[in-house]
């Protein structure tokens, strides 16, 4: 069975938009590790002077904090990037069957990962830096 041209326009449109959708959700992963580390790495620094030596407990908790919001916000963004891949995996499904066999062409590669998996090496370097960013505030502390 063979798809019209406006059919085959609105599966287009709806991959690009699944794909944009990831890319949006990569940057907000770096976004939140990005600001994470600024911010921790500010705290310490701000710890480390002889006139935040009072509060310094505080400057920890709160970098302790800081650094477990970032690790709530990057799973929230794996996670809706987990979603949008699994309907990207349903569209390449019916392009494959209805429109040409992705397989044919090269594109399985892409399709045989687990969802979660797909980002695993990058989510360990997100979560490593985000955690590594309480590393400084300890330094000072001592």
């Amino acid at each position: 069975m063979s798809v019209t041209r406006e059919e085959l326009d609105v599966i287009l449109r709806l991959f690009d938009d699944r794909r944009a959708l990831i890319a949006a959700g990569k940057v907000q992963r770096w976004e939140v590790t990005k600001w994470v580390v600024t911010a921790n790495f500010a705290l310490a620094a701000a710890a480390a002077t002889p006139s935040f030596g009072s509060v310094r407990g505080f400057l920890l908790i709160l970098v302790g904090l800081i650094a477990g919001m970032g690790f709530v916000l990057l799973w929230h963004y794996n996670m809706r990037m987990t979603k949008v891949r699994g309907s990207l995996r349903n569209i390449n499904r019916f392009l494959k069957e209805k429109v040409v066999d992705i397989e044919a062409v090269g594109a399985d590669k892409f399709t045989t990962l687990k969802d979660a998996d797909y980002d695993r090496q990058e989510m360990a370097i997100f979560y490593g830096a985000s955690m590594l960013s309480f590393v400084p505030i300890l330094v000072a502390a001592i």
